[in-house]
């Protein structure tokens, strides 16, 4: 995605996500995981272009993917 854009959307593992621009310049990010989760840049956190913005928001939507049918998800560390 263009740095200059206004926004765009990520849709990868099920979910969706939103890049907005925020007041100050920078980009931020919102989401909901395909299991339910809603998520989004923590509080004053903003990236200075789209694409730094896109794999914090893709690392959220891999996290809350939709676990297989008749499997766990997959190690989460904790």
């Amino acid at each position: 995605m263009p740095a200059t854009a206004g926004a765009g959307t990520l849709a990868p593992f099920g979910g969706a996500a939103e890049l907005v621009r925020v007041p100050s310049g920078g980009w931020s990010w919102t989401g909901a995981g395909a299991d339910g989760a809603s998520g989004a840049a923590e509080d004053g956190t903003w990236y200075a272009t789209a694409e730094e913005a896109a794999p914090h928001a893709g690392a959220f939507l891999r996290e809350h993917a939709r676990a297989p049918v008749g499997g766990p998800r997959g190690a989460s560390g904790g």
